[in-house]
């Protein structure tokens, strides 16, 4: 398997200006991954209850599309060069933050009550729209997390065990939680400036051409997790 999986993807990263945090535009973070072997990625940029640069005052349809468009950016980016761009976010509640994946941008539109809707019927009516959801660097115990052992066993579909730019001390908390809840592993980045890459991410067997591919192949078990450019079979 190990020799299978070379389809490399990013499935956590942050661009300007949506993300509050972040230091390229969509167009470098495409081109510097592409440059580092990768096939593709997720663009993962702060939705509006996290460290979102999107104004709160904006009318609803206007911060969606703000938030849309730097995807929109990196993937016309990714069309130019043939490397995939696929569409995520990363919701915060409370600290405790989801990489929401295979999500589609008009589910966003067509809700603009959602964020009232509290965390847990968030997670259900996004995988409900088919949306496939990663707990992100469940392990944190950080300052501004409200309860850092929070766990979601049957709101998630995956467990991010690998997260390249936290501390590293905090992943194999995160692998435990993934074996004990019986919840498919996973690794990402979580990368704010591409001109350093971390190397996390998956690989996958074959090159997906959509995210409801990559997430096929992904719950199939056909990939393996990528740590810091080396790839360790689930």
């Amino acid at each position: 398997m190990r020799n299978e999986c070379t389809f490399k993807y990013e499935t956590h990263v942050h661009s300007l200006p949506a993300s509050a945090c972040a230091y390229c535009e969509p167009e470098e973070v495409v081109e510097r991954y592409a440059a580092a072997g990768y096939s593709g990625m997720f663009l993962t940029d702060h939705f509006f209850n996290g460290n979102c640069a999107i104004p709160d005052g904006m009318p609803w349809q206007e911060r969606v599309w703000f938030l849309c468009n730097g995807f929109q950016r990196a993937k016309r980016r990714g069309d130019k060069i043939g490397f995939n761009v696929f569409f995520g976010y990363e919701y915060n509640s409370n600290g405790a933050e989801f990489l929401v994946l295979n999500s589609s941008e008009q589910f966003l539109y067509d809700h603009p009550d959602m964020l009232d809707w509290g965390l847990r019927k968030f997670l259900r009516r996004a995988r409900g729209a088919g949306a496939f959801v990663v707990h992100a660097h469940p392990c944190r115990d950080l300052p501004w997390i409200k309860n850092p052992k929070s766990r979601f066993p049957r709101q998630v579909d995956a467990v991010e065990v690998f997260n390249a730019a936290q501390k590293p001390e905090w992943n194999p908390p995160a692998a435990e939680y993934a074996r004990q809840c019986r919840l498919p592993a996973f690794s990402g980045s979580d990368n704010h400036d591409p001109r350093n890459l971390q190397g996390g991410g998956v690989a996958l067997r074959k090159n997906p051409a959509t995210a409801a591919e990559f997430v096929a192949l992904v719950k199939a078990g056909e990939y393996a997790l990528l740590k810091n450019f080396t790839v360790s079979c689930t």
